[in-house]
């Protein structure tokens, strides 16, 4: 060897280095080089992938990473002082320093990380055995002190990483760049600053991508990096001069005044010799009880200790079953493993902390919440799709999972969701365990925040939702429904690239319309752009609850109609008026000439085509946009007015109900009240034999709801009366709405159940009930 590269990056350079390990390996062995070392910026992604293609090249790797170091402590984090950090060089001598600079970096991104993972000195110190360390590039500390002029500073900080490191293990690095007028006066600094501190001189190229012709596309890479164009002036860049992987002959050309700095890389180079076992288990000893002989000993006595709480009698099927299994642990060299986990298992079971097999699951049937507050069977959701978590976020579905079990279930049967939780046993749900009312006069009584009793004891200040597997749920326990948190956008709706409303449209800047025949007769020209808007949020609301469309034959118009009682004629006149305003739309009313009803009729293809897209077509298949969930509460309230009005009932002074043959709607309706503030709860009614095939759902809201409901919605009052309802024990709180168990019950499932694995949240909302995606 003449010369080594010993500060190289690769792509693990994020958005710096160009260069994958495979262009780094062929360039060096096109240049006949015998060693390289991969210094990737904060991080040791690529340090494994490196070492295994390097060897298999029969190029010596040299494992290292350029490090962030920063300027006070690693836990100081104020702005523009603790973001200035500076690059530091380190490369691993051998295994000790190997591993010690898998702490260093590791602690770098779990404790300093601020804009970047950072050390610090007091880590070098302590983490600095069996390390070489350089300098680095312009952007270490020494040459920042040397372009601010402080020649007594960086002085004094050679000496520092001299003691850090030991004399002999601290390198000042020097570069070939003589375009770049600070390298220049850092290069002659250096060698000055070498002969007073005697800290070694070695040379370096800051390689970022392999060869010269690369340098136009890792200059994209540093726009990218820095939010610039390429055509941007005075932005970061590195193409004034040359950062590709040159020659051993070019390096020694180039450093011709300095050859000890060539010779120091090939010592350097020597004296780092790092052997990685790989494709092996290396698993920690579990440290035995005493009078315990080995791992394996030991495993089958707690085996066997346990063994009766999952078998009652342990017959001899059990027991060869038991011995095979135990038997292929000790040949594999597994129970270690095996002791290890069960011991921060059971650590984690009794400080309530969630852990399991990860195979809870649900019936195919139950009810999934979606993004947009519709219900899904879980056997039906398909990844990517979008669910509500039990945080209220909208998260996306990574994996469907599903196989056969036979075994015992959990049916949980609570106060508000419509269909009873089907899963089993060992799954978790957001869950609070109750507490009763402490006052003596009062029996069988939650405690509960919404409770008005005068009581100091507030037993209820302890609630703190956890995860608790269903078999541990007990009556009264609360269950949670999440409360959405959903973003407040502007929608503007364009017709004429509405959801591919129709490729025969066309239109301009203001209006859409059809062209008809040979002669391209226009037909009535309607707004393109639709705004979400309080005016569009009512109409949708009586479309939704009222209306209907009827498209006929091709390039011939549509009839869009709203049925109402004859008496209605407040929600006749706005309909009309809504219709006017928004599409431009002419109407009529129509009486039926025997019953008491009407219809408001208007015509035009692409208005009913538009309401079709969005909101659905038939009573049991219509739903709210999921735009609307994303609207502000002004719009929202608009919205659920009209549809109150459309098929909303009000006949006593107890709750207001709405009806409906799509589940999905009234769950749509029930996710948007509460996020207004306003409980309620749906039921199923059963078809009658003689009037309907299928099932419909009434939503409900009564007792204090109806306040908030008056409140908010003052086109839809009723009167109500003041009362005292103490027992209400469902009520909102800290983003959940909070429902007591009724019963909890099991019985034998034999069949298929499914779950999800949800992002980020690791949970979701089955049957109304917020849980884990165990």
């Amino acid at each position: 060897m003449k010369f080594v590269h010993l500060h190289t990056h690769s792509h693990y350079s994020l958005l710096d280095g160009l260069a994958k390990i495979d262009d780094l390996i062929d360039r060096a062995k096109e240049l006949g080089m015998k060693a390289l070392a991969l210094t990737d910026h904060g991080n040791l992604y690529g340090a494994v992938e490196f070492y295994k293609k390097a060897v298999k090249a029969e190029i010596k790797p040299i494992l290292g990473v350029e490090t962030y170091v920063a300027p006070r402590s690693r836990f100081e984090k104020q702005a523009k002082i603790d973001d200035n950090y500076f690059h530091l060089i380190l490369l691993a001598e051998n295994n000790l320093g190997w591993k010690n600079m898998i702490k260093l970096i590791t602690k770098s991104h779990l404790e300093g990380f601020y804009y970047r993972p950072r050390v610090d000195k007091e880590l070098l110190r302590q983490y600095h055995e069996g390390i070489i360390a350089l300098s680095a590039c312009l952007a270490g500390e020494i040459p920042q002190l040397i372009l601010k002029n402080n020649f007594e500073q960086a002085e004094k900080t050679i000496k520092e990483y001299q003691e850090i490191f030991g004399s002999e293990n601290f390198f000042l690095e020097v570069s070939h760049h003589p375009n770049i007028p600070e390298a220049v006066k850092v290069n002659d600094a250096l060698k000055k600053l070498s002969k007073i501190t005697f800290a070694p001189l070695v040379a370096t190229q800051d390689i970022h991508y392999a060869k010269p012709e690369d340098a136009e596309y890792q200059d994209i890479l540093l726009a990218v990096q820095t939010n610039n164009k390429t055509s941007d002036e005075n932005r970061l860049t590195m193409k004034v001069e040359d950062f590709s992987m040159r020659s051993q002959e070019q390096m020694m050309e180039s450093f011709k005044d300095l050859p000890e700095a060539i010779e120091n890389t090939e010592k350097i180079a020597e004296r780092c010799n790092v052997n990685l076992t790989l494709n092996q288990i290396l698993l920690p000893n579990f440290p035995l009880p005493e009078q315990e002989i080995s791992a394996d000993d030991y495993l089958r006595k707690l085996v066997m200790e346990r063994l009766s709480n999952r078998f009652e009698v342990a017959d001899a099927k059990v027991m060869e079953r038991l011995d095979y299994e135990l038997e292929v642990i000790k040949k594999t060299g597994f129970a270690d493993y095996f002791l290890i986990v069960q011991d921060f298992v059971i650590w984690a079971k009794e400080r309530g902390i969630v852990v399991g097999p990860g195979r809870g699951c649900f019936l195919p049937d139950t009810k999934i919440l979606l993004k947009d507050g519709r219900q899904k069977n879980i056997q039906d959701i398909k990844p990517q799709e979008r669910v509500i978590s039990a945080f209220g976020n909208k998260r996306r579905v990574k994996k469907v999972l599903s196989y056969d079990i036979d075994e015992e279930i959990a049916i949980i049967k609570s106060k508000m969701p419509i269909f009873n939780l089907r899963l089993t046993k060992d799954h978790k749900v957001l869950a609070v365990k109750h507490k009763m009312c402490p006052v003596n006069s009062i029996k069988g009584t939650i405690c509960k925040p919404s409770c008005n009793r005068s009581c100091k004891k507030n037993l209820w200040s302890g609630y703190n939702p956890r995860w608790i597997e269903a078999q541990n749920l007990k009556k009264n326990d609360f269950l949670l429904y999440p409360i959405f948190k959903l973003r407040q956008i502007e929608t503007k709706f364009d017709l004429l690239n509405f959801n591919h409303l129709d490729s025969r449209l066309k239109g301009n800047n203001k209006y859409v319309w059809y062209e008809i025949g040979t002669n391209r007769l226009i037909q009535k020209k309607i707004k393109r752009y639709i705004k979400l808007d309080k005016k569009f949020a009512q109409l949708l609301g009586f479309y939704i609850s009222e209306g209907w469309s009827r498209s006929r034959r091709k390039y011939r118009e549509a009839t869009i109609g709203f049925g109402f009682h004859r008496n209605e004629k407040k929600y006749i006149e706005k309909t009309r008026k809504l219709l006017k305003q928004i599409f431009g739309l002419d109407s009529s009313v129509v009486f039926h000439k025997t019953k008491n009803s009407c219809q408001v009729l208007a015509y035009s293809r692409i208005a009913a085509r538009f309401l079709e897209r969005l909101c659905g077509k038939y009573s049991q298949n219509k739903d709210i946009p999921y735009q609307i969930f994303e609207s502000s509460d002004e719009i929202i309230i608009a919205l659920l007015t009209s549809l109150f009005k459309g098929d909303g009932s009000r006949k006593d002074t107890m709750r207001v109900s709405f009806d409906s043959t799509s589940l999905n709607l009234v769950s749509q309706i029930k996710v948007l009240l509460a996020r207004l503030g306003i409980m309620s709860s749906i039921k199923i009614r059963k078809p009658q034999k003689k009037r309907r095939s299928k099932p419909s759902y009434k939503l409900t809201i009564s007792g204090k709801q109806l306040f908030k409901f008056n409140k908010l919605f003052k086109e839809f009052q009723i009167p109500v009366k003041k009362q005292k309802f103490y027992r209400n024990d469902t009520f909102i709180w800290r983003n959940y709405i909070w429902f007591p168990v009724k019963e909890i019950s099991f019985e034998r499932y034999k069949g298929k159940v499914c779950d999800l694995t949800v992002e980020k949240d690791s949970s979701y909302v089955a049957n109304e009930i917020a849980v884990h995606n165990s």
